[in-house]
Order: C-alpha cells, then sequence, then structure tokens
C-alpha cells in the first residue's frame, strides 16, 4: 500500500511498528558504521591539530614503548564518542597539542579500547594522565582545562629547571 509522503512516516509506524522500528535502527547503525570508518584511519596518526588518536592495543604499545624509552611529556586523553564534557573538551585539548609541540598528546576512546581504560583504572570521562618516561606525574579527571594547562606547564617547568 503506496501512502502520500506526507503521512508516509507515520502511516509505516502505525501499520507495522515492529518493521518500522527494526527498519529505522538498521539506517542508523549503517549510517554510524560508515561514519566512524569514514572518520578514522587504520593506524595511529597525528591529525591536523597534532592529537594522536589510538585505535588498537598494537598502536598504543608502540607508542607507550616509544614513551618509555624518551623523557619526553605525553599526555593521554581516555574519552568517548556519546561523552558530552569529553567532546566539549576536544577543542581545547588540540589548542593544547598547538600550543605545547614538544608534548605528545593522545587520545583513546574507551569504548574501543575498554581493557586498556581498565588497566588504567579509568572510573569516569574525560580522564588525563600526565606521563614522562613509565611514570604518571598527574591525573586530572574531568573536562578541567586550566588545571590540565597548569599541569603541563609545571610538569615542562620541572623539567627544564633539572
Amino acid at each position: 500500500m503506496v501512502y502520500p509522503t506526507k503521512h508516509s512516516f507515520l502511516m509505516q509506524c502505525l501499520t507495522n511498528p515492529k518493521e518500522f522500528f527494526c527498519n529505522r535502527v538498521s539506517r542508523r547503525m549503517q549510517h554510524a558504521s560508515a561514519s566512524a570508518s569514514a572518520s578514522r584511519p587504520g593506524t595511529a596518526a597525528a591529525a591536523e591539530n597534532g592529537v594522536i588518536e589510538i585505535h588498537s592495543l598494537d598502536e598504543w604499545r608502540s607508542k607507550w614503548q616509544a614513551q618509555s624509552n624518551s623523557n619526553k611529556l605525553m599526555v593521554v586523553h581516555f574519552s568517548a564518542k556519546w561523552c558530552g564534557p569529553c567532546r566539549f573538551i576536544e577543542p581545547a585539548f588540540a589548542e593544547l597539542a598547538a600550543q605545547f609541540k614538544d608534548v605528545a598528546f593522545v587520545t583513546i576512546d574507551v569504548d574501543e579500547l575498554e581493557h586498556l581504560a581498565s588497566k588504567w583504572k579509568v572510573r569516569a570521562i574525560p580522564t588525563f594522565f600526565l606521563l614522562k618516561g613509565r611514570q604518571v606525574m598527574h591525573k586530572i579527571v574531568g573536562a578541567k582545562r586550566n588545571e590540565l594547562e597548569r599541569k603541563i606547564q609545571m610538569v615542562i617547568n620541572q623539567s627544564t629547571a633539572a
């Protein structure tokens, strides 16, 4: 049965709600997977803003090994795509990456790498770890841009003073 365009949405829902719901969910899932695969490269790479996105344990191990062998500061941001405060702090995180060129900025999605988030005892997001070598210098929980910037500057100043 063909319905007028204006009422097709309502009529489809009323005549067969189960099929209508399944079709809507299927379309949303297809859209979500298409946009996720388009927005995510296959390997960890520095984005235009200087933030490296980690999508696999192998990528993390590689980055962690490089970090462990250097004396460079690394800021690790645990976040999720659905998290409002995480989306709020992303532009500020990118600005900090542009401001502090000698610091490695890394983002890890807790939904993609649940095991890693669990290992680091991430209980709330966003969570930031400031790492130097294998040592955690600071941990910041919440979208606190000023505190994050202050702690990064403090670790940098400690390094130059030493």
